[in-house]
Protein backbone atom coordinates (compact mmCIF):
# COMPACT_ATOMS: atom_id res chain seq x y z
CA UNK A 1 0.00 0.00 0.00
CA UNK A 2 1.00 3.54 -0.16
CA UNK A 3 2.51 5.55 2.85
CA UNK A 4 0.83 8.53 1.53
CA UNK A 5 -2.69 6.64 1.35
CA UNK A 6 -1.93 4.82 4.65
CA UNK A 7 -1.34 8.07 6.68
CA UNK A 8 -4.36 9.67 5.18
CA UNK A 9 -6.56 6.94 6.15
CA UNK A 10 -5.16 6.56 9.50
CA UNK A 11 -6.12 10.13 9.50
CA UNK A 12 -9.64 9.56 8.88
CA UNK A 13 -9.80 6.67 10.42
CA UNK A 14 -8.93 8.64 13.90
CA UNK A 15 -11.00 11.40 13.09
CA UNK A 16 -14.49 9.62 12.57
CA UNK A 17 -15.39 8.59 16.22
CA UNK A 18 -15.56 12.30 17.07
CA UNK A 19 -18.66 11.89 14.48
CA UNK A 20 -22.20 10.68 14.28
CA UNK A 21 -23.15 8.40 12.02
CA UNK A 22 -24.62 11.57 9.68
CA UNK A 23 -21.95 13.64 10.17
CA UNK A 24 -19.69 10.36 9.17
CA UNK A 25 -21.21 9.96 5.82
CA UNK A 26 -21.32 13.58 4.94
CA UNK A 27 -17.55 13.34 5.83
CA UNK A 28 -16.49 10.62 3.59
CA UNK A 29 -18.79 11.37 0.66
CA UNK A 30 -16.67 15.07 0.56
CA UNK A 31 -13.74 13.29 1.14
CA UNK A 32 -14.24 10.87 -1.44
CA UNK A 33 -14.89 13.44 -4.08
CA UNK A 34 -12.37 15.89 -3.94
CA UNK A 35 -10.00 13.27 -4.58
CA UNK A 36 -11.91 11.90 -7.23
CA UNK A 37 -12.01 15.71 -8.05
CA UNK A 38 -8.19 16.22 -7.83
CA UNK A 39 -7.00 12.84 -9.33
CA UNK A 40 -8.99 14.05 -12.78
CA UNK A 41 -6.74 17.49 -12.50
CA UNK A 42 -3.29 15.60 -11.68
CA UNK A 43 -4.77 12.64 -14.98
CA UNK A 44 -5.40 15.75 -16.88
CA UNK A 45 -2.29 17.41 -15.97
CA UNK A 46 -0.03 14.50 -16.52
CA UNK A 47 0.39 14.16 -13.01
CA UNK A 48 1.67 17.87 -13.13
CA UNK A 49 -0.62 19.60 -10.91
CA UNK A 50 0.86 17.44 -7.76
CA UNK A 51 4.76 17.14 -8.82
CA UNK A 52 7.64 18.95 -9.21
CA UNK A 53 10.92 18.02 -11.18
CA UNK A 54 13.23 18.00 -7.77
CA UNK A 55 10.49 15.71 -5.68
CA UNK A 56 12.13 12.92 -4.52
CA UNK A 57 8.88 11.14 -4.06
CA UNK A 58 6.69 12.37 -6.50
CA UNK A 59 2.70 11.48 -6.16
CA UNK A 60 1.84 8.80 -8.10
CA UNK A 61 -1.91 7.55 -9.64
CA UNK A 62 -1.57 4.38 -7.52
CA UNK A 63 -1.55 7.11 -4.33
CA UNK A 64 -4.92 8.83 -5.61
CA UNK A 65 -6.32 5.25 -6.29
CA UNK A 66 -5.83 3.64 -2.86
CA UNK A 67 -7.25 6.72 -1.18
CA UNK A 68 -10.11 6.97 -3.21
CA UNK A 69 -10.89 3.27 -2.87
CA UNK A 70 -10.06 3.21 1.20
CA UNK A 71 -12.44 6.31 1.83
CA UNK A 72 -14.91 4.59 -0.60
CA UNK A 73 -14.52 1.33 1.57
CA UNK A 74 -15.18 3.21 4.51
CA UNK A 75 -18.19 6.03 3.12
CA UNK A 76 -19.92 1.84 2.78
CA UNK A 77 -19.35 0.40 5.59
CA UNK A 78 -20.57 3.51 7.10
CA UNK A 79 -23.81 3.91 5.01
CA UNK A 80 -25.41 0.08 5.36
CA UNK A 81 -27.45 -0.57 8.59
CA UNK A 82 -26.11 -2.74 11.70
CA UNK A 83 -27.85 -5.50 10.48
CA UNK A 84 -26.72 -6.07 6.99
CA UNK A 85 -25.80 -8.81 5.50
CA UNK A 86 -24.70 -8.51 1.95
CA UNK A 87 -22.29 -9.99 0.48
CA UNK A 88 -20.16 -6.29 0.73
CA UNK A 89 -20.67 -6.47 4.98
CA UNK A 90 -20.09 -9.76 5.80
CA UNK A 91 -16.61 -9.63 4.18
CA UNK A 92 -15.63 -6.06 5.31
CA UNK A 93 -13.73 -6.09 8.04
CA UNK A 94 -14.22 -2.28 7.92
CA UNK A 95 -17.97 -2.50 7.95
CA UNK A 96 -17.59 -5.06 11.41
CA UNK A 97 -15.28 -2.19 12.94
CA UNK A 98 -17.74 0.10 12.26
CA UNK A 99 -20.49 -1.96 13.92
CA UNK A 100 -18.80 -2.18 16.90
CA UNK A 101 -18.40 1.33 17.54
Amino acid sequence: MSERADRLLARVDAHLPKLNRVERLHFLEDQVRKWERSYNLFLATDGLSENNENDPDPVGATDYLLTITGLQARFDAVSHPADCRCRVCSFSPLYIKEKAS
